[in-house]
C-alpha cells in the first residue's frame, strides 16, 4: 500500500505504511512542513506498518522538531510505543 498524507491545518493523518518503500516521501514532506508550520499533530490511526527505517525518520522528525523549538505531536493507535521508543534514545 502506498503512503498518503493528508492535511488539515496543523494535522496530518497518514495512510500506509511508512518503511524502506515510502520512508523518503515521508520525511521529506513532512521536513517542509516543520519548517513552515510552529507545530504539526500526525494522525498514526491508518499506519498499517512502522519499519526501522520509518521509525528513523520519525526519530529525525523529532529530534529537528525539538531543535527547532516546534511541537510535534503523534496521536493514534500505537503512538505509546512510538513516544517510549523516542524516550528511549
Amino acid at each position: 500500500m502506498a503512503l498518503t498524507i493528508t492535511r488539515d491545518k496543523t494535522l496530518f493523518e497518514i495512510v500506509g505504511r511508512i518503511d524502506t518503500s515510502t520512508v523518503k516521501s515521508f520525511e521529506t514532506h513532512l521536513k517542509l512542513m516543520l519548517t513552515n508550520l510552529e507545530d504539526l499533530t500526525l494522525n498514526i490511526d491508518k499506519v498499517s506498518k512502522i519499519d526501522a527505517s520509518g521509525m528513523k525518520a520519525i526519530r529525525n522528525l523529532y529530534d529537528n522538531a525539538i531543535s527547532s523549538n516546534k511541537k510535534l505531536c503523534i496521536t493514534g493507535l500505537g503512538c505509546k510505543e512510538i513516544y517510549e521508543e523516542l524516550r528511549s534514545k
